[in-house]
């Protein structure tokens, strides 16, 4: 699992790469995304709704606004491929704020 560290506010892109048994990419059936923030909090988006974009074949991209300081999890995964790639991004606080987050 990977974990990057950003400031709050910046707008890390996600990325997951779909691949075949013989690392072949490919488009699933369904790609999602489930990310927790800071507080607990769970999103849920999908390629479906608009939410993702598809980059290439078997590439799919979020951008994730960092709305909070602390650590963020997230997981990619497909109804049609049973890998899923996860990772945690921190969000360091606005060094600029004047107030405590």
């Amino acid at each position: 699992m990977a974990t990057d560290s950003y400031d709050k506010g910046d707008k890390p892109r996600l990325t997951a790469t779909f691949t075949d048994i013989t690392l072949a990419l490919f488009d699933p059936t369904n790609v999602f995304l489930s990310v927790q923030d800071p507080s607990g909090k769970v999103y849920s988006y999908s390629y479906a709704l608009a939410d993702i974009t598809r980059a290439s074949t078997g590439v799919y991209t979020y951008d994730l606004l960092l709305d909070k300081s602390g650590k963020w999890d997230y997981r990619w995964y497909s109804t049609s491929d049973p890998l899923a790639e996860s990772g945690s991004i921190i969000a360091r606080p606005d060094p600029t704020a004047h107030t405590d987050d």
